[in-house]
């Protein structure tokens, strides 16, 4: 005779709860990498995390990531060159391309490959974008998790040349505001600028440098234009903040992959996602930006 065990029953229903409310969605990355692919568990930035670098060029990149935790988490994971049982470790493999990197995480530790300090910026990048997007603001959170999702990423660019132009002729753009739109830049993988400029356009030489220092930090190059050259340019129609972003966000999707948008799954989401981001960098007024281009890409 068969029993019916009702506290066994109970105990498959509270393991199947468990696992299905330990399982997470998979975080839009933007622009999407090349392959991935996500497991079970997530890893937590603390104040006790340690990332470890081989050398000086991955530590000021590895410091620039660890600084983004200072004003909303209140603590900054420490940087050393060669520790002992790190959280995070990034390592050089020379046989990837200079700006391609790999990326696993699993509950217990981030392992990232990359053969350049690009490389390593661009992974570093991508967990910026997985980490929640209250990473972006500049005040203090208070009580939460900073949690990336276990996964494995590979990914390279499909264009060497991503570029945005930057139209500073119409109107005056206060220097912190083209200082963030280049940090959004950066989190989209866009890599060069054209900044156009004019006789008149109110910035003076204290100013210029301080962008461009924050755009060389950012890896994003700089290429000083005046008006003309942006004829040959698609230029996006004026528009406030809200509608200028995805145009960058599609645009960067283009640039990074050689992809068409048409191919792209969850690209609404992934805009979302960078979208909650600009709004924490206090992005959200019309005076952002006056005209946006894009170069072709090459």
């Amino acid at each position: 005779m068969i029993r019916f065990n009702s506290r066994g029953l109970q105990t498959a229903i509270l393991i199947l709860f468990i696992n299905i409310s330990c399982t997470h969605p998979d975080v839009s990355l933007l622009p999407p990498p090349s392959a991935q692919e996500y497991a079970r568990g997530m890893f937590e930035f603390t104040p006790h995390t340690v990332i470890s670098v081989e050398n000086e060029a991955q530590r000021e990149v590895a410091d620039w990531f660890a600084w983004l935790f200072a004003s909303p988490a209140g603590f900054v994971p420490k940087v050393f060159v060669g520790a002992d049982n790190p959280d995070m470790i990034i390592k050089t493999d020379a046989a990837l391309p200079a700006e391609a990197y790999r990326i696993k995480v699993t509950s217990h530790r981030i392992t990232i490959e990359a053969s350049s300090s690009d490389g390593v910026f661009y992974a570093l990048q991508t967990l910026r974008f997985a980490l929640p997007s209250e990473i972006s603001r500049k005040d203090y959170v208070g009580r939460r998790t900073w949690n990336v999702p276990a996964m494995k990423v590979e990914d390279a660019p499909g264009y060497g040349h991503r570029c945005l132009s930057l139209d500073l002729t119409e109107r005056y753009v206060p220097v912190d505001r083209i200082i963030e739109f280049i940090d959004c830049m950066a989190m989209l993988k866009l890599n060069n600028l054209h900044l156009v400029t004019g006789p008149d356009d109110g910035y003076t030489r204290e100013e210029y440098d301080m962008i461009m220092d924050f755009a060389s930090e950012s890896h994003i190059s700089v290429t000083p234009a005046s008006a003309v050259c942006c004829n040959n340019m698609y230029m996006f129609p004026d528009a406030v903040a809200s509608e200028i972003f995805p145009e960058i966000a599609a645009l960067a999707y283009v640039a990074w992959t050689g992809k068409d948008l048409a191919d792209v799954m969850h690209f609404n989401e992934s805009v979302d996602r960078f979208e909650e981001h600009v709004r924490h960098k206090g992005l959200s007024d019309p005076d952002i930006i006056y005209k946006v281009a894009v170069a072709e890409l090459k």
